[in-house]
């Protein structure tokens, strides 16, 4: 039983990590790039919904849950984020692409396609019911360094 526990703590250790590597490298990214990647991603719908269609369609979890981190700091919009969740296999991607390589291809192009025709159609819709997706903070900004003299 206690080996259980521990396999369970460590894993969500791991996950937790994961995920707080990821926000902290999204939020890395902006400040770097002075809002410009969020502005780039951001400003167009197709571009949004093909970024979070393909980071579902990497093999594992990690482009699922970046995808989670881009849509807290409004990068993309609640289509884009479901785009990225039809597209995704997860870690199963290793098998198939281990046991049966073209087909899984075939699959992760079909479903990187199908993610990104449900973003639109669900982007579409959740404007006409007056949905919002969710925005950054408005206290969220990004400050240029002041220039230090020795």
């Amino acid at each position: 039983m206690w080996d259980i526990l521990k396999y369970a703590a460590e894993t969500t250790l791991e996950i937790t990590l994961i995920i707080f590597i990821l926000m902290v490298a999204v939020d890395f990214l902006d400040v770097r790039f002075h809002g410009h990647l969020k502005n780039f991603i951001h400003t167009r719908p197709l571009r949004q919904w093909i970024v979070a269609a393909f980071l579902g369609a990497t093999p594992g979890c990690a482009g699922a849950y970046a995808n989670a981190t881009m849509y807290m700091h409004g990068f993309i919009s609640v289509g884009a984020l479901t785009a990225g969740m039809i597209a995704t296999t997860g870690d199963e991607a290793f098998v198939m692409l281990a046991e049966f390589p073209l087909l899984a291809l075939s699959l992760t192009v079909g479903l990187l396609a199908l993610g990104i025709f449900s973003a639109a159609f669900l982007d579409k819709s959740v404007q006409k019911i007056g949905y919002t997706s969710c925005e950054d903070c408005t206290l969220h900004t990004i400050h240029d360094q002041d220039k230090h003299h020795d």
